[in-house]
């Protein structure tokens, strides 16, 4: 299929839809939306020290895996696309990886995938800002009390965001209360706990119905990936 779909924010739905896209062989880009910190920049890949990393842990190993973004470079160089009809040749030229790592992101296509911007921008910014990567042997007492003070700050942020869905959900019964009131609607308990239910789930994609939803936005995109593969039969590399 030649087609790429971009996905900003990894909610549930959205991880669903993924997963089925790439089951159905489409080519992704994933964005996940949440804040992140300086000091996180250098824990998202593993390194390519194998040798080092054998020695200190058990379980999955990734060797040659270096830098602290990772992506994956494909130089196409120069081809060409034959007119299936005509004979056609049609040449088409990339510029070697030197040349983009060095280019100036005003200058980039609008057109070009939203990550390689991304991507040079946040690999300028390590080198502007001169992040240090931490080794193995770093992991100590100061660390470990580092990231408990990081456990429960993110666990307090947790705590407020649930204290704020809770009084928004007690707002939306409310105003739901007074609506009913002023339809003339009698009150049930079923009507009472199907509000309750639908306020407190307000922009919150369960498990469960986001495996439906996503399966149905992914079968959607998929015949719409698909069309857009058919106009491109007539060609052939």
């Amino acid at each position: 299929m030649m087609a790429r779909v971009l996905f900003i924010g990894m909610s549930a739905i959205n991880v669903e839809v993924s997963k089925d896209l790439a089951l159905a062989g489409v080519s992704q880009t994933l964005c996940d939306d949440r804040i992140w910190r300086e000091e996180e920049m250098c824990f998202n890949f593993l390194p390519s020290l194998a040798a080092e990393i054998e020695a200190k842990s058990t379980g999955l190993i990734v060797s040659q895996c270096c830098g602290s973004i990772g992506f994956f470079v494909q130089d196409f160089g120069d081809y060409e696309i034959i007119k299936k009809d005509s004979n056609e040749k049609i040449r088409f030229s990339h510029p070697p990886l030197p040349d983009v790592l060095t280019a100036k992101l005003a200058e980039l296509d609008p057109k070009v995938n939203p990550a390689v911007f991304a991507v040079l921008a946040l690999l300028r910014w390590e080198a502007e800002t001169g992040v240090q990567h931490r080794g193995f042997d770093d992991f100590d007492e100061d660390a470990a009390a580092a990231a408990a003070a990081t456990e429960a700050a993110a666990a307090a942020a947790e705590a407020a965001a649930a204290a704020k869905a809770a009084a928004t959900a007690a707002e939306i019964e409310r105003a739901a209360e007074k609506l009913f009131a002023a339809e003339g609607v009698k009150l049930t308990p079923q009507i009472l706990c199907a509000t309750r239910q639908l306020a407190e789930a307000l922009n919150k994609q369960i498990n469960t119905i986001a495996a439906i939803v996503g399966g149905l936005i992914s079968r959607s995109n998929t015949r719409t990936v698909e069309g857009l593969g058919s106009r491109h039969k007539k060609y052939r590399s």
